[in-house]
């Protein structure tokens, strides 16, 4: 471009010295002139079409093509023929000397491959010199893919597969367009089988592999040709043709399809021994999941209940106009978990996407890496919940404005969804007082009103373990019509069934007392009968035993307690103050306590920790007040 107008310029002058000096300083007739005229444009013509040509050649520096190529082929054959190494020839590709060329060299990405089975090390970093030091941006990208491909093929046993992520935690991220959505789902099935080989149960350890092979085959469907990509999909089959995508469909299709099937052998194969020795252990299947919010993927059907809050949710995420709702408990009662499980318990036209208060509060430090990460929030929970793919949003650092070009890329989705409602659910709200801290601007609260009252489609769900009245007052200023939905402790029936039916195949392992004993130690909260039964189940392979009593669940309790220091400790150290710490060890010794200020019981009561009897206060949950009692009263 800078060439032809170079050439257009001094053409354009030409046409007018020459036109004048064949024309009007010699006195020569009108049509001199014209004819000087037209000799100066088809000079300047061919000038612009030779600085062009030399603009081009400069620019893809053609002059250096043909050697470095010829040396590029050079080193192929030195290598292929066995002279050299091809570790070796990394340090004297071409690149290294000319890290301006443009064009494409010959067998580079060949020499590349070879050397990454020798030194993966020495490749990968030949790989990342590419991407940041040359021109060469698409030949990495493509041996990228080469390397990722290969290294899947390549995984010969359940080791390989684990390692997987640490083999390739060199390939940036996201991945380069040639893997797709491959690399990925790759790297989450191999989570799951590293975790799988950690685990310290046969039975658990099957689970994790029947995921795992879930997982892939997931992403196998129609692999065989390539489809377009539709940002939203309106109905289930094509929901279901989404899948055609997730292993790359183009031109690796097959062999990603290849490596799907190596790693699927291998995982049956591993599957079937864990299976195995679970029957030969004899042991009872450790499936309560003590720790972590449950998600689908993981813990299935251990979610129990929670029935009337999805109903709830449901009802209040269309209802116009748009309330704020806020759902709210106590700490480990259930509350990400129900924000997890919620697309599995909405109809399809909600899109809850669940984005996280820790990282937009604490994390973000600005408004646009705000704004940056509750956008990238947004794509995966959609993709998550209802597996769509929604445009990607502008460069909010860019904009000048990151508030309002989140707002607008919003309003854009929603136009783009044929009536969906969007229900941004915020986990650990309370984090954004953190963020409003750094910045000293109230804007991501400005910016949630604005989106409750002005946006058509999206609704916002807050969810934490406090309500507005405990935080500071500009969240009544922001955020108004709140409707408040309380998670608490579980039906006694889904309590009981998470007890004795945590998973389909369970076993008949409790007498009638002791599941009487766990519910009362407990009072239904989840957390706690997931703690409490994990320990009990240990308890019993530990003795290699298949029964528990009322007196295994007692024996369970220091372990449970032990196991679970981390809930405990946190209520009692950084949710209560002195003058409660104080009423509670009073109340857990069997001793008459002093008669409390109303403020404190009333806030004690409000977490779920003390409830009024006839005969005074008492702890709700007893579990809680063995362990003020046991351990937390003997902490002065």
């Amino acid at each position: 471009m800078w060439g032809v107008a170079y050439g257009m310029l001094v053409g354009g002058a030409l046409s007018i010295v020459m036109g004048v000096l064949f024309g009007g300083m010699l006195g020569m007739p009108l049509m001199w002139v014209v004819h000087g005229i037209e000799i100066g444009v088809l000079t300047g013509t061919v000038l612009s079409m030779a600085f062009a040509l030399a603009s081009v050649a400069g620019v893809w520096r053609v002059p250096f093509w043909l050697p470095e190529s010829i040396w590029s082929v050079f080193l192929f054959l030195w290598i292929r023929l066995g002279a050299g190494n091809p570790v070796e020839a990394l340090g004297i590709l071409p690149q290294r000397f000319d890290e301006l060329i443009r064009l494409p060299l010959p067998f580079v990405g060949q020499i590349i491959l070879e050397a990454y089975r020798d030194d993966p090390g020495a490749a990968a970093e030949t790989v990342r010199y590419l991407f940041d030091s040359t021109n060469q941006q698409k030949l990495a990208a493509k041996v990228t893919a080469a390397i990722a491909l290969d290294s899947l093929l390549r995984c010969n046993n359940i080791g390989d597969i684990a390692d997987i992520a640490d083999t390739l935690d060199w390939v940036p991220q996201p991945p380069p367009e040639e893997l797709g959505e491959a690399l990925p789902l790759f790297l989450e099935v191999a989570q799951d089988v590293r975790a799988a080989l950690e685990s310290d149960s046969f039975y658990r350890r099957a689970e994790l592999l029947r995921a795992a092979i879930r997982r892939l085959e997931s992403g196998r469907i129609g692999l065989s040709y390539p489809i377009s990509f539709p940002i939203y999909y309106e109905s289930s089959v094509r929901r279901l043709e989404s899948g055609r995508l997730r292993l790359g469909a183009g031109r690796h299709g097959a062999r990603f399809a290849q490596a799907v099937g190596g790693w699927q052998s291998i995982l049956e194969e591993a599957l079937r021994t864990a299976e195995e020795r679970a029957r030969k252990a004899g042991e009872i299947p450790q499936v309560y999941i003590a720790g972590s919010s449950l998600t689908p993927d993981k813990a299935g059907e251990r979610f129990k209940g929670r029935r009337d809050i999805f109903r709830e949710v449901g009802r209040l995420a269309v209802e116009v106009p748009k309330p704020t709702l806020l759902l709210h408990g106590g700490r480990r009662v259930g509350k990400s978990s129900v924000l997890n499980y919620l697309h599995h318990h909405l109809g399809s036209d909600i899109v809850p996407v669940v984005a996280d208060g820790h990282k937009l509060g604490e994390v973000a430090a600005t408004l646009d890496g705000f704004a940056s990460a509750l956008a990238e929030e947004i794509l995966e929970g959609a993709r998550k919940s209802r597996n769509m793919r929604l445009p990607r949003p502008p460069d909010f650092a860019e904009s000048g404005e990151p508030l309002l070009a989140l707002m607008r890329w919003m309003e854009e989705i929603a136009a783009g969804t044929g009536g969906k409602t969007f229900l941004l659910c915020l986990d650990e709200y309370e984090r954004l007082e953190e963020l409003v801290g750094k910045t000293g601007d109230k804007a991501p609260l400005g910016f949630l009103r604005h989106l409750i009252q002005s946006v058509p489609n999206w609704t916002v769900l807050l969810s934490g373990s406090h309500v507005f009245s405990e935080l500071s007052p500009y969240w009544y200023d922001y955020l108004i019509n709140v409707q408040a939905i309380h998670v608490s402790y579980l039906d006694e029936p889904d309590a009981r069934e998470l007890i004795v039916h945590p998973v389909s195949d369970f076993p008949d392992v409790y007498e009638p007392e002791a599941v009487e004993k766990i519910l009362h130690l407990t009072r239904c909260h989840p957390y706690l009968i997931q703690l409490l039964c994990s320990q009990v189940v240990k308890l019993l392979n530990r003795e290699k035993r298949k029964r528990a009593t009322p007196d295994d669940v007692e024996a369970a309790l220091p372990w449970a307690f032990e196991r679970g220091d981390g809930f405990f400790r946190e209520l009692w150290q950084h949710q209560m103050n002195d003058a409660e710490r104080a009423l509670l060890r009073a109340i857990a010794s069997g001793g008459e306590p002093p008669e409390p200020p109303e403020g404190i019981v009333r806030r004690l009561i409000r977490l779920e920790v003390l409830e009024a009897t006839a005969e005074g206060y008492r702890f709700q949950v007893p579990m809680i007040g063995r362990w003020v009692a046991e351990i937390g009263a003997k902490e002065m």
